[in-house]
C-alpha cells in the first residue's frame, strides 16, 4: 500500500525545495489545488513524473503534498492601450415627411376705396395769404393732398405754397394748404385737394 505524507510549509519553501529535486532527479509530477502542492517520490528516493490527470501516484511511488499559504494580493496592472476607434455606422432611414400646415386666412385690405375731395374755391388779392381745407367723408381718411389755381395762367406763377399737410378733429380728416399770393397786380383762386381712402383699423 502506498503511504502518503502531508508536510506543511510556506509556498516560497515549497517552490524551493521542488527546484532542488527537479534539478537532482530531472522529472516530477506537480499537480495543484490552490495552494497545495502534491509530488510523486518513488520508494528508492528518486523522482518520476506522472501523467495521471488525477494526480494520483504510480503503485510504485509515494505522494507528498505541500501547503502554502495564501500571498497578498499583487497591485493592479497598468490600464491597457486605448481601443481602435470603431467603424461608423450605417445611415439611419429618412424620416417621413410632415403633414403640410393648413392655409391662414386671408388678411383685410389695409387701404380701399381710394376718391379725390375738392375743397370750395379761395381767392386771394395781391399780397394776400390764405389757407383751403378739402374734408374726406366720414370713416374716409386722408393719405395725400396737395393744391391748385384755377383762374388765368398768368396768376399761377404768383401763387406760392406755403404749407400742405393732414389734418384730423373730432372724427373728421382733412387736407389743408396754406398759399400766398405773390403777385403785384393779380388775383388767384386755389382750391386744397385731398386724396381719402378707407384704412384699415
Amino acid at each position: 500500500m502506498v503511504g502518503v505524507r502531508t508536510h506543511r510549509f510556506s509556498l516560497g519553501i515549497a517552490l524551493g525545495l521542488l527546484a532542488v529535486l527537479v534539478i537532482g532527479s530531472g522529472a516530477i509530477a506537480v499537480t495543484s489545488s490552490q495552494n497545495v502542492l502534491n509530488m510523486c517520490v518513488e520508494k528508492g528516493g528518486r523522482l518520476l513524473r506522472t501523467s495521471s490527470k488525477s494526480g494520483a501516484c504510480h503503485t510504485d511511488e509515494r505522494r507528498i503534498s505541500f501547503t502554502g499559504n495564501t500571498g497578498p494580493r499583487g497591485p493592479a496592472g497598468p490600464a491597457g492601450p486605448r481601443g481602435l476607434k470603431g467603424e461608423t455606422g450605417a445611415t439611419g432611414p429618412a424620416g417621413t415627411n410632415g403633414t403640410n400646415g393648413t392655409n391662414g386666412t386671408n388678411g383685410t385690405n389695409g387701404v380701399s376705396d381710394y376718391e379725390t375731395v375738392t375743397s370750395a374755391e379761395t381767392r386771394l388779392e395781391p399780397g394776400e395769404y390764405g389757407e383751403a381745407a378739402a374734408t374726406c367723408p366720414a370713416g374716409k381718411v386722408a393719405i395725400g393732398g396737395g393744391y391748385f389755381v384755377s383762374n388765368a395762367t398768368e396768376a399761377l406763377y404768383g401763387a406760392r405754397l406755403l404749407r400742405s399737410y393732414p389734418y384730423a378733429s373730432r372724427g373728421e380728416s382733412s387736407w389743408t394748404a396754406a398759399v400766398h399770393n405773390d403777385n403785384a397786380t393779380d388775383y388767384i383762386t386755389f382750391s386744397a385737394v385731398a386724396t381719402c381712402a378707407t384704412t384699415a383699423p
